[in-house]
């Protein structure tokens, strides 16, 4: 019976089957065979041929009695690379012979494909290929083909969606949500491009574009009150250094006043080097641009480097809103609690429900955005939203609510958006 083919991640260890994920250990002297031997002396009898190129290996099994029904879960060995021991995490695809394969190139080829459905799936996870996967894997190639012209061919556009404050009903800014339509492929998710423009360093001049083209948008909204722009911003752009000069540019090309621009960024790109983070956010603060934390609660928060960054908002993720009536509400609370000690204003995205609401604007939340107001709107339908009015919906209701009938609230003072 010929070999099955396991195909993982750099180097790792998984069950019996192996790959590594410590990518700087693969620029090691002689790190390849310190690795396989390593793997090998772990494995003992099972591992019957192991090749490594780089940062991935290719782990041959011996023919087995047991048939494997299910996919196997990672396991964490240490492997002894002189002069110290690593603890070894597995990404790792899995092709068994003869259902994915009748040949050796074809079972490696197909465990490549499963090894990068895992890594799509996170660190430390295993896949067996599936024939769908092979289609995935095209797709994601042709979007890695196209993602370059996108912008130049026009194929980006950016909706708004607005974020309301429950006090008044008026819509205080406009997150630009980007989207693309392929001519041939349709419309692409932005989980399916983002991260694949972020790996390419295509986001750089992606987001360049969206910040002027969000910028000039929101310059066309008139009135003595017309709403900020909130645009994301990638850990690239910030890391790269070019975002100081590319918000510059987007204000001078645009016009737009400073305090209307926001910027939002997830909270794990301050887990790193938020010193170097920090100086540069600092910098478009004293402009007059205001800082968001997105997604707050999903990273990597730590109260000792809170305090310290040069954040104006903290968004509540949606999933926590999802569930704030249930599970979520400690976590809620305890969000609402920093945010409010350190001054942060608060946002609760993903709001679907008046039970949401009222739940968050008794904690203390203020300002909502989510499809209960509005989905997304195309650039060309922003003005005639804004020109309805102020969204009352429960406004007057929550401002009656009595204190006292709420025990549980935070008392989080909120600064103006």
């Amino acid at each position: 019976m010929p070999p099955t083919i396991h195909q993982g991640y750099v180097p790792g260890a998984i069950g019996r089957i192996a790959e590594l994920h410590a990518r700087f250990y693969s620029e090691m002297a002689g790190f390849g065979v310190a690795f396989e031997s390593g793997v090998a002396r772990e494995l003992g009898g099972f591992c019957e041929r192991l090749e490594a190129d780089r940062d991935h290996f290719t782990l041959t099994a011996p023919p087995s009695p047991t048939r494997l029904t299910h996919q196997p879960e990672p396991e964490r060995l240490p492997i002894d690379l002189v002069p110290e021991a690593v603890q070894i995490d597995a990404t790792v695809g899995i092709a068994i012979f003869p259902q994915h394969g009748a040949n050796q190139d074809d079972l490696i080829r197909a465990a490549d494909v499963a090894m990068y459905a895992a890594k799509q799936s996170g660190r430390q996870c295993v896949r067996m290929f599936e024939p769908q996967l092979a289609e995935e894997l095209v797709r994601r190639h042709l979007i890695a083909q196209a993602l370059h012209a996108a912008a130049e061919q026009g194929e980006f556009k950016l909706q708004y969606q607005p974020i309301v404050s429950i006090s008044t009903g008026e819509c205080v800014a406009m997150e630009a949500l980007l989207r693309w339509h392929h001519p041939e492929m349709g419309m692409i998710a932005p989980l399916d491009f983002i991260p694949m423009a972020e790996r390419s360093g295509d986001i750089i001049s992606i987001g360049r574009w969206v910040l002027l083209e969000a910028c000039k948008a929101a310059a066309s909204w008139q009135g003595d009150r017309a709403p900020a722009v909130a645009v994301n911003v990638s850990a690239v752009q910030v890391l790269a250094g070019t975002l100081l000069e590319d918000v510059e540019d987007a204000l001078r090309g645009s016009g737009l006043p400073p305090k209307r621009l926001h910027l939002e960024l997830t909270e794990s790109l301050f887990a790193g080097d938020h010193a170097r983070t920090s100086e540069a956010l600092s910098v478009l603060r004293t402009k007059g641009v205001r800082i968001a934390i997105d997604d707050f609660g999903t990273g990597f928060s730590s109260l000792s480097y809170l305090q310290h960054l040069p954040i104006d908002t903290v968004k509540i993720d949606r999933s926590f809103v999802k569930s704030v009536d249930t599970e979520s509400l400690a976590i809620v609370k305890a969000i609402i609690s920093v945010a409010g000690s350190l001054g942060f204003d608060l946002i609760a995205e993903g709001v679907e429900t008046e039970s949401q609401i009222a739940t968050l604007r008794a904690l203390g939340v203020n300002h909502f955005q989510g499809y209960l107001w509005s989905r997304p709107l195309p650039a060309a339908q922003v003005a005639g939203w804004l020109a309805a009015g102020p969204r009352d919906t429960m406004a007057a209701d929550l401002r009656a609510l009595d204190t006292a009938q709420r025990g549980w609230q935070a008392d989080v003072p909120l600064k103006s958006l």
